[in-house]
């Protein structure tokens, strides 16, 4: 089951509906919770509540994210919610990233509510267990129900009481904690919420699975070709195991070794402790490290293979591609893609982030990747086109399929806050684009709209650099964008924005001061741009607090 997507969970064949506990306040005039057992109990229950459409509003508080209660119910019991909520995205508007992990358990505990003293003592006495007074919750129920059929469950009588308790205590406290945050909120997040409820179970997306399979297909298909090609040029002697030597560590940093990469030179980071907690270092090998870029940098030569070793490497170490490619397919043998996007989702930011309820989030998919040999490559590797999944999606007969996007958005804030008055009349001027006028320097060339590779590139400058990032880090996401650039063209990119931004960088300037001058508490209340500085953080304009630690 941890395999699935939640749409393919809830529309698989074997799908059984067990027991659902419902507050219903406005109805019952009380908050004590309604417990359903099999789906014939809560499908008398849906229809009634669909003969009340005329009377109420139903809006659906569900525990935890409420994409599964809601397209269980919709797929199931033909029931359709007015509007949707849940724990989730409340706690991530009031407690941002104070609180990361914002499941229901975390909340209970973190808000400081007590269990039911009735119903807990009731379900560890149908358990037949002593309660160990240490878990807010009844778990121990859920724990033990796990693949079993209602059949089966209902066989153990202590075992279908807790599992009701276990559901009742839920609501119980998802009620409480609904009580307490939605005041807070301003009603157009919760407006916001319900539309991502609404995409998700309103327009499934038709997906082309013939064409999915066809890029899955290429791009094993590539992927064997380059591991091939670069195990032939490998000296004598050199211990090669194909794909199992890109993925593993120790025999990649083997493989480094032998090719005459000294273990002085070879990347470490700080991993986990050990069991007796003791540091440890581990390879640093991954992508987001930016070792194995600073590594083929070094040794790139003319006649070193290690820049290759490490293209492949960072290209071919992750299965996400192929990964991708096959959830979707999986997704459109289903009923397609239902798109789910969690609000204030991310641990740290509370940006909006993707959820395991679809196939993959519609923010991770990026264009393709073209075809290309990396300039440090010595031998006929050819990389990947990244299987573009935008190219499977569709919509139903009747429908178009509209990709919306506010132009540049980022670099207009940047450009407007540092008062960078040059390179916002080229915003102005219809006849002038920022990222060839970038592009045009740092290819020593003229650059317009025609030459994408080109212009993507000076984008992806203009769009980070103004966010500080480094030569190295420009370099390594070009990479990962299907643009790749070489070690002096990011270079260059970097220290050409510098000069052609003074203002942005002068800006960058004033707000590390501000920000030390918060830490020493001199700070209380002060406006930063479109923001204010509080005394726990970031005021955003929407209101959000992001606290800073």
């Amino acid at each position: 089951l941890r395999k699935m997507s939640t749409v393919e969970y809830v529309r698989h064949p074997e799908f059984e509906f067990h027991i659902a506990s419902v507050i219903c306040p406005a109805m019952w005039g009380d908050t004590e919770p309604r417990t359903y057992v099999g789906a014939e109990q809560f499908h008398a229950f849906c229809n009634h509540l669909n003969a009340l459409k005329d009377q109420y509003d139903f809006v659906l508080v569900g525990n935890n994210s409420a994409f599964f209660d809601a397209l269980a119910i919709k797929e199931h019991f033909g029931f359709y919610f007015t509007h949707h909520s849940d724990q989730m995205t409340n706690a991530g508007w009031c407690f941002g990233n104070r609180l990361k992990n914002r499941k229901l358990e975390t909340m209970v505990q973190h808000m400081g509510l007590q269990p039911d003293a009735r119903r807990r003592a009731q379900a560890f006495a149908a358990l037949g267990l002593v309660d160990d007074g240490q878990s807010r919750k009844i778990s121990v129920a859920l724990s033990a129900v796990k693949g079993l059929r209602l059949e089966q469950i209902q066989q153990n009588a202590g075992l279908m009481e807790a599992y009701c308790l276990y559901c009742e205590q839920d609501v119980i406290y998802s009620w409480q904690i609904h009580e307490q945050l939605a005041p807070q909120i301003p009603q157009e997040t919760l407006d916001i919420a319900d539309y991502y409820y609404r995409a998700y179970l309103d327009m499934p997306l038709v997906i082309d699975v013939p064409l999915l399979s066809t890029l899955k297909d290429d791009y094993q298909q590539t992927r064997a070709d380059t591991i091939e090609a670069f195990g032939a040029s490998l000296p004598e002697g050199v211990v090669w195991d194909g794909l199992k030597t890109i993925r593993s560590k120790d025999k990649f940093a083997q493989l480094l070794r032998d090719l005459g990469v000294p273990d002085g030179e070879i990347p470490l980071k700080p991993g986990k402790p050990d069991a007796d907690g003791n540091p440890r270092m581990i390879f640093a090998f991954d992508k987001t490290s930016m070792a194995l870029d600073d590594l083929s940098a070094q040794y790139d030569d003319g006649e070193s293979l290690v820049p290759t070793a490490c293209e492949i490497r960072l290209e071919y170490n992750s299965s996400a591609t192929e990964g991708k490619l096959l959830r979707f397919g999986a997704a459109g043998k289903t009923g397609g893609w239902a798109m789910a996007i969690k609000p204030y989702g991310a641990s740290n930011t509370a940006r909006h982030s993707g959820s395991n309820a679809t196939a993959s989030s519609p923010q991770n998919l990026k264009r393709a990747k073209p075809c290309f040999y990396p300039a440090s490559c010595k031998v006929p590797v050819r990389f990947s086109e990244t299987a573009s999944v935008r190219d499977a999606i569709g919509v139903p007969e009747g429908y178009e399929l509209v990709v919306c996007d506010l132009s540049g958005i980022e670099l207009r804030c940047n450009l407007t806050i540092a008062n960078d008055q040059k390179y916002m009349q080229i915003l102005r001027d219809p006849m002038q684009d920022v990222y060839c006028t970038t592009a045009s320097v740092l290819f020593d060339k003229p650059v317009t709209k025609k030459d994408k590779d080109e212009r993507f590139v000076g984008k992806l400058a203009e769009l980070s650099l103004g966010y500080l990032t480094g030569w190295r880090k420009l370099h390594m996401t070009a990479r990962l964008w299907g643009s790749p650039i070489s070690t002096h063209v990011a270079q260059l990119a970097h220290a050409s924005y510098r000069e052609a931004h003074p203002s942005v960088v002068d800006t960058w300037a004033y707000y590390e001061d501000l920000l030390e001058r918060w830490a020493c508490g001199s700070v209380v209340n002060e406006q930063c741009g479109v923001c204010w500085m509080e005394q726990k953080g970031v005021r955003t304009p929407s209101g959000f607090l992001m606290q800073f630690p």
